[in-house]
């Protein structure tokens, strides 16, 4: 007579079989990722995510900045900045589904932004859209939206400098 197999077996065999990855239920916040914190080196990243991260910008000539994604395409639209070693930005672009503390992510308006954070955030008016800043208490490290005329198209965290450079390193 044969004996069923435990769901709890099933269940464990495929949560150990999958690789790690920033999850849609992740919240980027002024900490970092997930289990991925702000002053992380690259291989404490890479042993979190189960992944070897690929440099996909950065300054040749100095070798200190670079982005880092992953090459398999999980996680797409997530950028982790590595400078001098540690990371001290995390760049939210389409098509991910990360979002905030307070749900606010790629394509949430300008409404619920408004909403979620209200006079904490500070604007920054822009030509091509306005950025709105959420600064930390200590103005140590800040998330900044990035909107067109209706909606986030793109946000980052990090550690100040490098959250409010405008292009990746710099």
């Amino acid at each position: 007579m044969r004996r069923p197999v435990s769901l709890t077996v099933i269940v464990m065999v495929s949560i150990i079989g999958n690789p790690v990855f920033a999850n849609s239920h992740d919240r980027l916040t002024m900490d970092g990722l997930g289990e991925i914190h702000f002053g992380m080196t690259l291989g404490a990243i890479e042993r979190v995510l189960d992944a070897h991260l690929t440099q996909t910008d950065g300054t040749p000539e100095s070798k200190s900045c670079w982005v880092h994604t992953r090459p398999d395409g999980l996680n797409a639209g997530i950028g982790y900045m590595i400078e001098n070693g540690h990371l001290t930005r995390i760049e939210i672009n389409n098509p991910s589904r990360v979002l905030t503390a307070k749900r606010i992510g790629v394509g949430s308006t300008i409404g619920s932004l408004r909403e979620a954070y209200g006079h904490n955030l500070v604007v920054e008016r822009r030509g091509d859209g306005d950025h709105f800043i959420l600064n930390a208490a200590n103005h140590r490290r800040a998330i900044i939206f990035e909107t067109d005329d209706r909606s986030v198209v793109a946000f980052r965290a990090g550690e100040y400098p490098s959250v409010a450079y405008d292009e990746d390193c710099q």
